[in-house]
């Protein structure tokens, strides 16, 4: 999720489903991923954690979109990274949670299909591969992604009958008197509810709901099908694996940006795993250094949105980069920020990372030009898969 939620916050669709207003369904199947984040020791500290990366792709669903789409989370994932059943179950009950609040969120589990079965006899083989739950084994056969599939369809057809049997409902009961007013209603079902903090209170809740309706209605007046092209949140943006592109695309996306580049390149590259290969700008040598330039932008950019590879190994090493930014507006001082990024860790696997960096009050506005230099100060490669600078 901490991948999937830029694309869907900053809009980085094609062109043509952008042209249609966005999209009508966003799924989401990473609860395989998110588990493998979990310390069995710190379930609290996971639990708020995937609170929040859940919650954040939803709001970024609801905002992406003139006509909120259908959001749906598929939980695929029956162990056994805990080996601990409450801990293997910990991510999709948080899914479910959610799922709740917002009412309009569909959360489909696969997982939750078999998982009294697979349980009742852990040898099966249908589900799970042979050496499974005594190896670490997350992946299963061609009978758990038939099963899957078949969740997925059902959940869908069940979801369109009780549409319309409540839309038939509806209107049956449309002259007479109801429970709750018209506008409760319609702030019910057109509104997310207020984001479910942990400092969230009864007496707050309903105050906050109207609030969120406001900020919708003001965010969404001038929304058409054809506004979102021109109203990405976006000056420039890319998210190279998830938008489907080659080294070839991601190379013809940068260059016109590029004012100076020393050991920098758009690779297709297999992670420490070797099972995906996905592209991404890396540093091929120490010292690496590269300068991306825009001028006279077209929206005014706060956030600066990286999205990295950290991985371990010697290549990996102390791998770190310096960015250096400098935003120059027009009757303005220029301003130079600088922040440096990790891209090695412990862990016995390759995970991308997000890195946020706010401008505040040197935001730059539109028109002015952003200037971008990144440096490897340390290891001999690093990797990023998306960069973007965005409105908030």
């Amino acid at each position: 999720l901490r991948f999937a939620t830029p694309l869907v916050k900053y809009w980085l669709y094609p062109p043509e489903l952008l042209a249609n207003g966005g999209p009508d369904v966003i799924m989401s199947s990473y609860s395989t991923n998110e588990q493998s984040q979990q310390d069995t020791t710190k379930s609290v500290e996971f639990a708020n954690r995937a609170r929040t990366r859940v919650e954040a792709f939803i709001r970024a669903a609801f905002a992406s979109d003139c006509q909120s789409p259908l959001v749906m989370f598929v939980d695929d994932y029956l162990g056994n990274f805990q080996d601990i059943i409450l801990g293997e179950m910990q991510f999709g009950n948080i899914v479910t949670e959610l799922s709740e609040w917002y009412g309009n969120i569909m959360s489909v589990s696969y997982a939750d299909v078999v998982r009294r079965h697979v349980y009742a006899d852990t040898s099966e083989t249908t589900f799970t591969l042979p050496e499974w739950p005594k190896k670490v084994e997350v992946h299963f056969g061609m009978g758990g992604h038939i099963a899957i599939a078949w969740c997925v369809l059902y959940a869908m057809m069940d979801a369109y009958m009780g549409y319309c049997d409540n839309r038939v409902f509806a209107e049956k009961m449309k002259n007479r008197p109801g429970v709750f007013s018209e506008s409760v209603l319609h702030l019910v079902n057109t509104v997310p509810p207020p984001e479910l903090r942990p400092d969230l209170t009864l007496q707050d809740v309903s105050r906050d709901w109207q609030v969120n309706a406001a900020r919708m209605l003001e965010g969404k007046s001038d929304c058409d099908s054809n506004s979102m092209v021109s109203s990405s949140p976006c000056s420039c943006a890319f998210l190279a694996g998830l938008q489907g592109w080659n080294a070839e695309e991601l190379h013809s996306f940068l260059q016109p940006f590029v004012v100076h580049n020393k050991g920098w390149e758009s690779i297709m590259e297999y992670g420490q795993g070797r099972t995906v290969e996905k592209p991404g700008l890396i540093a091929t040598a120490a010292n690496a250094s590269i300068t991306l330039q825009l001028k006279n932008i077209h929206k005014a950019v706060r956030m600066i949105n990286i999205q990295r590879i950290k991985s371990y190994g010697e290549k990996w090493k102390e791998s770190k980069a310096q960015f250096t930014v400098l935003v120059e507006n027009q009757k303005k001082t220029p301003y130079t920020a600088q922040f440096q990024v990790d891209g090695y860790h412990n862990a016995m696997k390759s995970i991308s990372y997000p890195f946020e960096y706010d401008l505040k009050d040197h935001w730059a506005e539109k028109g002015s030009n952003i200037t971008i230099t990144i440096d490897l100060v340390s290891g001999t490669t690093f990797k990023i898969l998306g960069m973007m600078l965005c409105e908030a």
